[in-house]
C-alpha cells in the first residue's frame, strides 16, 4: 500500500490498526516458494520491480525475519489489541 491508502484508512476505518510485517530483502529471497524474488517473477512484484513505500507510523512494527518466534509477533499484535480497548 501506500501512503495515501494508510491515511484514507486512518481517516475512514474505525478501531483502524496498522501492522506492519517487516522482511528484509534477503529473507524474502531465501523464503521465495513460489520464485517470485528470482528474477524470474511476472512485472509489477512488490520489492522486485515495485518500490514499497515504508509506513511512518504504524500502530505495531514486526520485524519477521526468522529471529523471534512466530508467537512473540503474534503476542505483539494481541497485546496491542487488549491495550487499545
Amino acid at each position: 500500500m501506500f501512503e495515501d491508502a494508510r491515511r484514507w484508512n486512518r481517516q475512514n476505518i474505525p478501531l483502524y490498526t496498522e501492522v506492519y510485517v517487516k522482511v528484509p530483502a534477503e529473507v524474502l529471497a531465501q523464503r521465495n516458494q513460489k520464485g517470485l524474488y528470482s528474477g524470474q517473477a511476472a512485472p509489477n512484484v512488490w520489492g522486485v520491480d515495485l518500490t514499497p513505500e515504508e509506513p511512518q507510523s504504524s500502530d505495531i512494527v514486526l520485524l519477521n525475519d526468522g529471529s523471534k518466534p512466530i508467537e512473540e509477533l503474534a503476542q505483539a499484535v494481541l497485546s496491542h489489541a487488549t491495550s487499545a480497548k
